[in-house]
């Protein structure tokens, strides 16, 4: 890591050391891409620490957080059910619809357009009806960035 103290570590190696804490990939990525530093390819980790430790402070005062997942009705769990039944019995389709998501997803943010989630759902055949599917793609709607979250799903 930062052997020369100079509070900064290459990307890889702080991806490597979150994802050693049960940290996705996906997520340890973003967060290296958030915390590069002025130098490209390295990650200023005392300014994480620095935001760790007053998240955790904020979390410790507050119940709730204004980012907080978007909570599933029933109708929505039921959904989920009928999608995870699907992806047991159809595991193949589910990998290549992954794998789609992440060749259009040039970033690799879990982040892709409407319109690109919609077909690309719509081929995976879920039995689903016009409104159900639109239920799923307002829960994993992101409006920071106006994009469906795939990896959610």
């Amino acid at each position: 890591m930062d052997r020369t103290e100079k509070e900064y570590v290459h990307d890889a190696d702080f991806v490597d050391l979150l994802c050693s804490i049960n940290v996705s990939k996906h997520n340890a990525k973003d967060l290296a891409r958030e915390y590069e530093g002025s130098r490209e390819g390295r990650v200023d980790y005392y300014k994480f620490f620095d935001d760790l430790k007053a998240s955790s402070k904020k979390k410790l005062g507050k119940k709730s957080s204004s980012r907080s997942r978007k909570r599933m009705d029933s109708d929505m769990k039921e959904i989920m059910r009928i999608i995870g039944k699907f992806a047991c019995k159809n595991n193949r389709a589910m990998k290549s619809f992954k794998k789609e998501m992440q060749r259009i997803d040039r970033k690799d943010r879990g982040l892709v357009n409407k319109g690109l989630f919609k077909d690309e759902f719509n081929e995976l055949g879920v039995d689903l009806s016009k409104s159900d599917y639109k239920q799923i793609e307002r829960y994993f709607f992101d409006e920071d960035t106006e994009k469906v979250n795939y990896l959610h799903c």
